[in-house]
């Protein structure tokens, strides 16, 4: 069976952390908003994160069967697949510089990143809650956003 995705503009990479749990989490949120791509950047150090395990795919309360995953070895393993696919990527972090994203405004969000409407597809790198994206993800996006969030928590 199908159903309908955003295949233009709801791509997520997810820089993976060792919890699936979590790695679940952002599976049941891309399934929620019919993202059709997840792709997780495998950490360096062990234990490494299996983004096609039972374990997610168990606790994702089947959302995987919606969203395909895909595991890739490093950040410039990641801008380089996604570039290949026509993707423009863009860090979601707390930093100088970082455009706020305006609600539900595809359009507006996009002219505010200098993205125009040429770039058809957007990948949206999420860090970890404890340590973000790495430097060397957040360089090699094409532009940086933060989410406007209420609340104490960033």
């Amino acid at each position: 069976s199908t159903r309908p995705s955003q295949p233009d503009c709801g791509l997520v990479a997810y820089r993976a952390g060792t919890d699936p749990a979590n790695a679940a989490s952002v599976a049941r949120i891309c399934d929620a908003f019919a993202v059709p791509d997840l792709y997780f950047v495998r950490n360096r150090t062990p234990p490494r994160f299996d983004p096609n395990g039972e374990g997610l795919r168990r606790l994702s309360a089947s959302a995987t069967q919606w969203v395909r995953t895909t595991a890739l070895e490093s950040p410039a393993d990641a801008h380089e697949t996604l570039r290949a696919a026509g993707f423009s990527s863009v860090a979601s972090v707390l930093a100088q510089g970082a455009v706020a994203l305006p609600a539900a405004d595809d359009v507006a969000a996009r002219s505010a990143l200098g993205l125009g409407a040429s770039s058809s597809k957007l990948a949206l790198w999420l860090g970890t809650e404890s340590q973000g994206l790495s430097e060397e993800s957040v360089a090699g996006c094409d532009a940086c956003v933060m989410i406007p969030m209420v609340g104490a928590v960033q």
